[in-house]
């Protein structure tokens, strides 16, 4: 089914030309891949972009620029593929419940190694998926009629992917493949409360730069200790 919601035209500008981070990226991929409106979207940005290169003036390369690129090239190619070789699923009893549930990362998340899949808070559990200087990217399954504590985001660009299930904040509901876009918002007057959806739940990822800014007076006191 055609996703509903999605991210904005600025957020697939980035993606298009580059300029997002790998956790955000890879949020907009597994969405845009059941999209097409956000695959025409991005194929615009990208054929703009192309127009634009066309005109710009060229430019000489550095001396022994290709010699580099082709031994950087080679380097890559003989580092060891992390395909299929997930750290945790195979020894976590929550990974593995999840599989045998019939649940499956997307194949654009194969390739990762995601920390131990473990709980939060009642009714909430969180693995890490990806983490770089850029941000990021987090696996997080809330129970039915469960809840995220309300929270803001004070730097940078928080995306929501949901996976399977559903849950809905004061903006509306987000099914599978919607897409929750939060920009960064300095004070907790603008936090949201996402609640998992009363009958499926909510299977999600999220990819965040920096941490977010809990409101409540709990989930701040243990704010050092959460991942995000």
């Amino acid at each position: 089914m055609q996703p509903q919601r999605h991210p904005c035209d600025a957020t697939l500008l980035a993606y298009a030309t580059g300029t997002l981070g790998k956790a955000h990226r890879l949020i907009v991929e597994i969405h845009a891949k059941s999209c097409s409106i956000c695959q025409e979207a991005i194929r615009a940005a990208e054929r703009v972009g192309g127009l634009l290169l066309e005109e710009l003036p060229p430019t000489s390369m550095t001396p022994g620029a290709l010699e580099l690129c082709l031994a950087q090239l080679e380097t890559n190619e003989r580092l060891p593929s992390s395909r299929g070789a997930t750290r945790s699923t195979s020894h976590d009893e929550a990974w593995s419940a999840l599989m045998k549930g019939g649940f499956v990362l997307p194949p654009e998340l194969q390739n990762l190694r995601p920390g131990r899949l473990r709980r939060l808070a009642p009714g909430i559990l969180h693995a890490t998926l990806f983490s770089d200087r850029d941000g990021g990217l987090h696996f997080i399954r809330v129970s039915p009629d469960f809840a995220v504590p309300r929270h803001s985001h004070p730097a940078g660009l928080e995306l929501t992917c949901v996976l399977a299930g559903a849950f809905h904040d004061e903006s509306g509901r987000y099914q599978a493949g919607d897409v929750s876009e939060q920009p960064d918002c300095d004070g907790l007057d603008h936090a949201h409360l996402v609640k998992a959806d009363p009958r499926d739940g909510c299977i999600c990822i999220l990819a965040a730069t920096g941490r977010l800014r809990f409101a409540g007076f709990l989930p701040r006191i243990l704010q050092p200790i959460l991942p995000f």
